[in-house]
């Protein structure tokens, strides 16, 4: 049992190092993290990841497309979550996020005839202090909850 934890912990150093090395700036830690090994990291353009204190399980994506994604300390994500951020989004501290969640601050933009692939409508998400998202919850652009929320 102290080994499979001591090795969890250093893959999850491995995935920060790999990240850091990769991002450099765009990708910025502080304190400790505990990451699955499949836990996936994508910033493109002016992204920037700023993790303060997260756990994940398996499967979590998290991606930053010229947007900025802040995680606050004690953040837990469950497995297969993706946080995908194109403008801001912003998440407190003592944060649960249950299995399958998905948070967006962005969609495509569309008319009664087309759904553009390539052009999107953006806003900013705050999730604040204390809050618990159950599973399989969808929480898209221009959303904030409030401290103690549960959804």
């Amino acid at each position: 049992m102290a080994f499979e934890s001591l090795l969890m912990k250093l893959l999850s150093v491995i995935v920060l190092g790999f990240n850091k090395l990769r991002y450099r700036h765009r990708f910025r830690f502080c304190g400790y993290q505990n990451l699955k090994y499949d836990t996936k990291f994508n910033i493109n353009a002016n992204g920037l990841i700023y993790l303060k204190q997260i756990s994940s399980h398996y499967n979590c994506h998290f991606c930053a497309v010229g947007g900025k994604l802040i995680i606050g300390k004690h953040v837990t994500f469950n497995r297969n979550c993706i946080v995908a951020c194109l403008k801001k989004i912003n998440i407190g501290n003592n944060v649960y996020i249950g299995p399958n969640v998905m948070i967006y601050d962005h969609n495509h933009k569309f008319n009664s005839k087309k759904v553009y692939s390539d052009k999107f409508s953006t806003g900013s998400i705050l999730i604040e202090d204390n809050v618990w998202i159950g599973a399989g919850c969808i929480i898209l652009r221009n959303t904030c909850i409030g401290k103690g929320s549960v959804i």
